[in-house]
């Protein structure tokens, strides 16, 4: 037997439909079917579940219609409303009581952080890198050019890479230390 679905649903009634119509019209008195007594009509009347189907189908295409036209004017109303929010900003203030009466607040300023000032004011300087720096010198290190806390560790890689031998003897900017 075929997944149901509607199309498989709607083909196997259409075939019991024929079935009805084809061999029991003849039948003598009701039938009996699932504690109930059928005639062929009542029965045919029963499977014509496909007219329902087929208003559901009608109903589901007109339904995702209204839905696509929806939301193309959702982006014309968005539009629209943003534009009346400033038109009323720019009339009356943009701390005027009267937005409240269109359903707007006022816009909310958040105040930037040192590092986001500095890195808004390298940028405008055309200086990326400086802005870069910056963010890292506010994360608590300068990690250009290969630096690194531990003296002797530049140069390593690999699996011991940062890691120094027991009784090892490093030069340093901080002088002599032992491992």
């Amino acid at each position: 037997m075929p997944t149901p679905n509607r199309t498989n649903t709607q083909v196997r009634d259409g075939q019991i439909i024929v079935g009805i119509t084809k061999d029991l019209q003849n039948t003598q008195g009701p039938l009996l079917l699932g504690g109930q007594a059928f005639t062929p009509a009542s029965l045919i009347a029963v499977f014509s579940r496909i007219d329902a189907a087929n208003q559901i189908a009608a109903a589901k295409a007109q339904w995702q219609d209204q839905v696509k036209k929806y939301i193309e004017l959702s982006v014309t109303v968005d539009l629209v409303a943003r534009g009346l929010k400033q038109y009323v900003m720019n009339a009356y203030g943009a701390t005027s009581p009267l937005l409240a009466d269109f359903g707007f607040t006022p816009p909310k300023r958040t105040p930037q952080t040192v590092e986001q000032k500095t890195q808004a004011r390298c940028q405008a300087r055309g200086d990326p890198q400086g802005a870069q720096h910056a963010r890292q010198k506010a994360e608590g290190g300068d990690q250009r050019h290969g630096a690194t806390d531990r003296a002797g560790d530049a140069g390593r890689s690999g699996p011991r890479a940062g890691r120094s031998e027991p009784g090892a003897v490093s030069r340093g900017a901080r002088g002599v230390t032992s491992h």
